[in-house]
């Protein structure tokens, strides 16, 4: 049987859960009409809380539990109405949000268990009320300030991990159950039940955003050394390649040398203009830049771009081979990519210039670009759709590859000219 009927509590519980979910899910991109269909959700949410009913047939603990739950889930529901989120994250930080208003909800408790307080006013539920409205706030900035902006921070709305989503959300709901089912032996009020409580909460909010940090962190780390493992294999079939139509080349010169007085002048000219036409082989005074600036020029001649490298290559020499290809490779590959997009034939150019100044190289790779370049920290945000699971880690390893050997990478936007400017300590 249920009893309809007005219940504050309900609203004073969906109050803290819908501001505690808003936490974790301010970054997240919103829906059209948002703050229209916020308005309308918190309204819709109170009216249903405060006249949801309650079940008699039942004991009243497992009943605030199911009435709790359904109304965790209406918010949820709510939630996904207003922001543009997948099912499962969603649910995710939904459940770090019930996680604070428990941790709240307790530590509210645990105050009012302290000798200051216990003997503050002889009505229990105005004086947890009361302090609900001053202490749950102050909790509420804390937890924004540092598990809400770290979430926001390492937008983990768009990485969440299934397997600490699952076992924070499990951690919450046993915490949230067990709690409401220690009222069945009037333990409600014991402090080392809100304790329990306030550490589970915690250990949930830990395991959802820190343990996922370590995890994506090292996610990363193997990304961009499968990517390094990919360069190592392009460079050297690159090299190869250069290193075979260098002696090709060679060969068709001592040739066409040997057949000067046997062929037409016009024949033999063309010959030799064929010939020239491989036997491009940059030398900058490096054999690692040798070798790629070769390989990035020929695809530059093709999409009609000029590459130009000035300064005294061979102060990489301290260098790994590797270190070099990926770093120059990714830069040039990215300012490639901004310049092809270009119509004006003259921004169609890439430039890179290498100075020593005592123990330091400057490298700095400057180009053109649309201007749509967003920075972020200080460098460039990746804006490709293809390939996620690569996307934005070229210039992550050369911001690790510049940190190695004791630099920083950073990045400037001026107008429509983009500029790289990489630094690094010679031993």
């Amino acid at each position: 049987m249920m009893i309809w009927g007005f219940y504050s509590g309900n609203i004073y519980f969906i109050v803290e859960i819908l501001l505690a979910e808003l936490i974790f899910l301010y970054p997240v991109p919103k829906r059209k009409l948002f703050p229209l269909r916020l308005g309308m959700a918190f309204a819709v949410m109170i009216a249903v809380a405060a006249f949801t009913p309650r079940i008699t047939v039942i004991p009243s603990v497992f009943n605030d539990l199911f009435r709790f739950l359904f109304l965790f889930a209406l918010s949820v529901v709510t939630m996904g109405l207003c922001f543009k989120l997948e099912f499962g994250v969603l649910l995710s930080m939904c459940s770090a949000g019930y996680a604070v208003q428990h941790l709240a909800y307790q530590t509210t408790r645990l105050l009012l268990k302290t000798p200051v307080l216990i003997n503050y006013s002889s009505d229990i539920l105005s004086r947890v009320r009361l302090f609900e409205i001053v202490i749950m706030p102050l909790i509420y900035v804390i937890a924004f300030f540092t598990f809400g902006r770290f979430s926001a921070k390492n937008e983990y709305y768009k990485s969440s991990d299934i397997r600490f989503s699952i076992l924070s959300i499990v951690t919450v709901f046993i915490c949230t159950g067990l709690t409401r089912f220690a009222r069945f032996f009037g333990e409600s009020g014991n402090i080392t039940n809100s304790l329990y409580s306030i550490i589970c909460c915690l250990l949930a909010l830990y395991i959802q955003f820190n343990l996922h940090k370590l995890f994506h962190a090292k996610h990363e780390a193997m990304t961009i050394e499968r990517l390094r493992t990919e360069e190592k294999k392009q460079y050297e079939i690159s090299k190869n390649a250069i290193d075979a139509i260098n002696i090709k080349v060679h060969d068709l010169k001592h040739k066409l040398s040997a057949y000067a007085g046997k062929l037409p002048k016009e024949e033999l000219y063309d010959l030799k203009h064929d010939v020239e036409i491989y036997d491009g082989m940059i030398k900058t005074g490096n054999d690692t830049l040798d070798v790629l600036l070769t390989e990035k020029s020929s695809k530059c001649k093709a999409e009609g771009i000029t590459l130009t490298c000035a300064g005294d290559c061979s102060a990489l020499s301290f260098m790994k081979t590797m270190d070099i290809y990926s770093l120059f490779g990714n830069a040039v590959d990215n300012a490639m990519e901004a310049v092809e997009k270009l119509d004006n034939p003259e921004k169609r150019i890439v430039d890179i210039t290498i100075e020593q100044r005592g123990d330091l190289l400057f490298f700095s790779f400057t180009n053109y670009c649309d201007g749509n370049i967003i920075l972020e920290n200080g460098l460039p945000k990746t804006t490709k759709s293809s390939e996620p699971s690569y996307h934005g880690f070229g210039m992550k390893s050369m911001k690790l590859i510049a940190e190695k050997y004791g630099g920083e990478l950073s990045a400037t936007l001026n107008g429509d000219k983009f500029n790289l400017s990489i630094y690094i300590t010679k031993p």
